[in-house]
């Protein structure tokens, strides 16, 4: 992993639920992965401490947010395991009480706590009250790609959202559902996608002379 240095400049605001998205439709492929990192930025950070190499070291100003940490590489091994892992805990949260015992155990393999552990319990969040339109708002910023999974997710959850995976067989991808309305599909894309398709098999079966 490379982090650049960055010495002054304008910050970008980016969706965290789109790239949330994005990230549960990755393709597995380097290329796919590294520019989802690159448009994000850092993937994790821990606090930094005296025995962290100097090259990892992430200091300055986001927004209000004073950063002093250390950037956490990660392999393409576990990238995709997180990905994997947190589509599954997407669909049954029941799961993540499970995984918050395994970290509570030291002695525990790396590989056998799952990256998804600290995208859900792995950081704590900021949380400031700020003012939009008149109205006090909540505010949380966030540095990573770790933190805005964790942010995005709960935030659904706190919401009431129920996670389902989108019914194009291609795509799979789980995605919020926040009222009664049965929706089939994650997003107007896949919904256009597999109504064209219905269109074509029809097509088709009408001209074998099948009904």
């Amino acid at each position: 992993m490379f982090i650049p240095r960055v010495t002054g400049g304008q910050s970008s605001l980016l969706d965290g639920w789109d790239l949330r998205d994005r990230f549960l439709k990755l393709r597995h492929s380097e290329d796919e992965a590294l520019n989802f990192l690159q448009d994000v930025g850092l993937w994790m950070t821990v606090p930094k401490g005296p025995e962290t190499r100097n090259e990892l070291n992430v200091q300055g100003f986001v927004g209000q947010l004073s950063l002093a940490e250390t950037a956490v590489p990660i392999t393409f091994h576990r990238f995709w395991q997180a990905k994997e892992e947190f589509s599954k805990y997407l669909m049954n949260p029941k799961l993540w009480e499970s995984r918050l015992d395994a970290l509570r155990f030291q002695d525990q393999d790396e590989d056998a706590i799952a990256p998804v552990a600290f995208i859900i319990f792995g950081q704590a969040l900021p949380l400031q009250i700020g003012w939009r339109e008149s109205r006090p708002i909540g505010v949380i910023e966030v540095t990573t790609a770790v933190q805005l999974l964790h942010a995005t997710t709960h935030i659904d959850l706190i919401r009431g959202a129920k996670f389902k995976l989108c019914e194009r067989p291609d795509c799979r991808t789980p995605f919020p559902v926040l009222s009664a309305h049965r929706r089939k599909y994650c997003n107007w894309d896949c919904a256009h996608l597999e109504s064209v398709r219905r269109l074509r098999r029809k097509a088709k079966r009408q001209r074998k002379g099948t009904p």
